[in-house]
């Protein structure tokens, strides 16, 4: 058999996503805004990356000796999210206000390839979690609609795998391996959309 190290990253993915949020707002001050905001997104955020596996070789007797090493390239995309979030913001203008943004975000991911053979790798999830801090800008364009455009970033906290794969080989019986991993992920996002805003009372 044989011990499987392997390390990949830092490296830089890109993609898509796609939010719905809910939430209310409410004036302090005549300028100071305060509100909170449920978020769920749909996402497809490339995080795969590349790194250098090396292996151990051992036998019934323990280590051969014998070691190899060969690319190590897993394959992580972010395909959901969902967040809780406090805004507070100030009104430059009667129609403009400038925000800042916070709070924790939840993510699933799905992973493949930390072992090298894909054929024997099916796709598994996994879910992180972190903070998510930004900024942005939301200006009225009537009565009730909106603009918003907007820069966050989210660090994912660590997050442990463990894939268990088992597959028939020439050998008597079934070969197995277990791999244990471990990802830690961030990401920078900018933000366009619209809002429509109901007032109290209505």
């Amino acid at each position: 058999g044989s011990t499987l190290t392997s390390t990949s990253g830092p490296t830089t993915g890109y993609g898509a996503l796609t939010d719905v949020f809910l939430g209310f707002n409410t004036r302090i001050t005549p300028d100071l805004v305060v509100g909170l905001q449920a978020e769920g997104s749909m996402s497809d955020l490339n995080f795969s990356s590349s790194g250098l596996a090396n292996y151990q070789y051992f036998n019934s007797a323990g280590l051969t000796g014998e070691t190899a090493s060969n690319d190590f390239r897993p394959n992580v995309h972010l395909r959901w999210m969902a967040s809780m979030l406090a805004r507070v913001g100030f009104l430059a203008t009667p129609e403009t206000l400038v925000y800042g943004i916070g709070g924790w975000t939840v993510g699933g991911f799905n992973y493949q390839n930390l072992i090298n053979t894909t054929f024997y790798a099916p796709p598994d999830q996994f879910i992180a979690n972190g903070p998510s801090v930004g900024a942005g800008l939301e200006r009225k364009i009537d009565s009730n609609w909106s603009l918003r455009a907007e820069y966050r970033y989210t660090y994912f906290l660590p997050a442990d795998v463990r894939s268990n794969f088992n597959f028939a080989s020439s050998l008597p019986g079934v070969q197995s391996e277990t791999v244990n991993g471990r990802f830690e992920n961030s990401m920078h996002v900018g933000r366009i959309g619209v809002a429509y805003s109901m007032p109290a009372g209505r």
